[in-house]
């Protein structure tokens, strides 16, 4: 996740307490994962960059810190990093088209368009999903009516998807 902030104000300067007008541009790079168990946030790398520039003395100051590696906060109740994948998909001989529907622990869904091919020689599918600013890759087999998802690749809500079966 990257957050970034602008902005102007008063800050306290110095011990003695003195004030100046000053400006300042912030960039968080943080990432971060999901303690279901815990309901937790968790930091697992990052950096926050801040430069600052006094108004009065022209100065200006840069300093960048890492993230405390560890550290977390509660998710809320609902939310444990789940979610569920629906799949609707048509096959007409060796090719798929359908939708499918990503809905998140918190009740988010996501609408995807979903494309795919069968590969006979690895008995697997190919299913490409794809929606405004999400893209998933799956490979799939299937023993019957039960799908077994061996990868998953792409990017669902700003977060990067990589899964592998064991």
């Amino acid at each position: 996740m990257v957050i970034s902030m602008s902005g102007s104000g008063t800050f306290v300067v110095d011990e003695d307490g003195d004030t100046h007008d000053v400006t300042f541009t912030a960039k968080d790079s943080t990432n971060f994962s999901v303690d279901s168990a815990n309901s937790q946030l968790v930091i697992t790398s990052g950096s926050l960059s801040v430069t600052v520039k006094d108004l009065t003395t022209r100065k200006t100051a840069h300093q960048t810190v890492k993230a405390g590696k560890g550290e977390s906060m509660s998710l809320p109740d609902t939310s444990t990093g789940d979610w569920s994948l629906a799949l609707n998909l048509t096959p007409t001989k060796t090719k798929y088209a359908g939708t499918a529907t990503v809905t998140t622990s918190t009740g988010k869904t996501v609408s995807l368009t979903a494309t795919g091919s069968y590969n006979s020689k690895k008995d697997t599918s190919t299913i490409i999903l794809k929606g405004a600013n999400n893209s998933l890759s799956l490979v799939i087999s299937t023993s019957g009516s039960t799908m077994h998802i061996q990868s998953a690749t792409g990017k669902l809500l700003g977060q990067n998807i990589n899964i592998k079966a064991k």
